[in-house]
Formats: C-alpha cells, sequence, structure tokens
C-alpha cells in the first residue's frame, strides 16, 4: 500500500538527486566488495604469512581492487560536497561501472585464489559474491555508457 507520494512524477529522475542516488548504489556495491576482502583476507592471509607467494600476490590485486574503489567513491563524496546542486549523473555512469568492474575483479581474484572451500562451506566470501552478482545484475550500466560515450564523442 502506497503511504505517501514524496515529490512529483518522475521525481527520483530529476538532478541532482538521481545521479546522486545512484552514487548510493555504488556505495553498496563497495560496500559488498569490503565483506568479500574481509573474507579473502581471513582465508589467504595464514597462506602467505606461510611464505605462498600466490596468496600474497592475490591479497596485492584484491587491495589494488578495493582501493580503486575507495578513490572513485572519494572523489564522487568530495564532488558531491563541493556542489551540492550539481548534476553527477555523468560522473555516477562512470563511477557505477569502475565500480562495478573493481568489485568483480575483487570477488573474481579473491575466490581464485582461496578455492573451493569458501563457496562448499557457504561463508562470507560465497554470500558477499552472490550479493554482488544479485545487486550487479539489476542494473543494466551498458545503455548509460553508451550515452556517456556518445557524449564524450560529441565534446
Amino acid at each position: 500500500r502506497v503511504h505517501a507520494l514524496l515529490g512529483g512524477p518522475d521525481e527520483l529522475l530529476r538532478e541532482p538527486w538521481f545521479g546522486r542516488d545512484a552514487i548510493r548504489t555504488a556505495a553498496s556495491w563497495a560496500g559488498i566488495a569490503d565483506a568479500a576482502r574481509a573474507a579473502a583476507l581471513e582465508a589467504l592471509a595464514p597462506r602467505a604469512l606461510d611464505g605462498d607467494d600466490l596468496a600474497a600476490l592475490a591479497v596485492g590485486r584484491i587491495d589494488t581492487h578495493a582501493q580503486t574503489i575507495d578513490l572513485w567513491m572519494a572523489e564522487a563524496g568530495r564532488r558531491a560536497d563541493a556542489h551540492p546542486e550539481a548534476s553527477l549523473r555523468t560522473l555516477s555512469i562512470h563511477l557505477r561501472e569502475a565500480v562495478a568492474r573493481a568489485a568483480q575483479a575483487l570477488v573474481d581474484e579473491a575466490l581464485r585464489a582461496a578455492g573451493s572451500r569458501p563457496l562448499a562451506r557457504g561463508g562470507a566470501l560465497d554470500r558477499a559474491a552472490r550479493d554482488l552478482r544479485i545487486f550487479l545484475l539489476q542494473h543494466r550500466l551498458d545503455p548509460m555508457l553508451v550515452r556517456a560515450g556518445r557524449e564524450a564523442v560529441d565534446r
């Protein structure tokens, strides 16, 4: 049941709110990536500390992906704070693409390095991988990237 109507028709599509909501969506993906990173470190740290170079390499790659996400999110926050009424539509498109790809790469690296044990046991890494897949499938970024690409070509 609808309890209240907030704003007019297509209110969520108006700027600056739409772009900022899209950034909040990417923040949820970043949170899932953080959970995957923590689970991967739990699985990989003992091996890396025992001299397993492949585990240490995976942790290095995972951290690179996590830092990519953090940098994009920090830049979005900086721009939103600096220009409260500005449209962040284009930024939000590129941010979501970058965060989605980095989060997926982080999870893929974590799963490859950790092996099947976290998946067979249904632990935190398994949950993060499934959650990320579901969340990313809910957003069709390709059409937005096509539009952003066309705008970039026109500029």
